[in-house]
């Protein structure tokens, strides 16, 4: 059964999925999500992949602002994509 990512408060992603990029977009606006655990496989992760909401376009048009969610959380190894992502 597929999971409705916008219900979901925490996500665990484990060296069994055999994720190594988590892209751009890949859980914005997932408001009710205020936690991800991400192993050290992981490589890349997308600037606003978790953690933003509230989306609105720029008004020179030139793409979008995002709003972070201050109680957001993620937690990862040190020297790791999660690191360099939380920074």
């Amino acid at each position: 059964m597929p999971i409705n990512r916008h219900l979901q408060r925490s996500i665990k992603i484990d060296k069994s999925h055999a994720i190594i990029s988590i892209e751009w977009y890949a859980f914005l606006d997932c408001q009710n999500l205020k936690s991800v655990t991400i192993p050290a496989s992981v490589r890349t992760i997308g600037d606003i992949s978790f953690g933003c909401y509230d989306y609105q376009k720029r008004k020179d048009g030139e793409g979008y602002i995002y709003r972070k969610m201050s109680d957001f959380v993620v937690y990862g190894k040190t020297s790791s994509a999660t690191e360099r992502f939380a920074r």
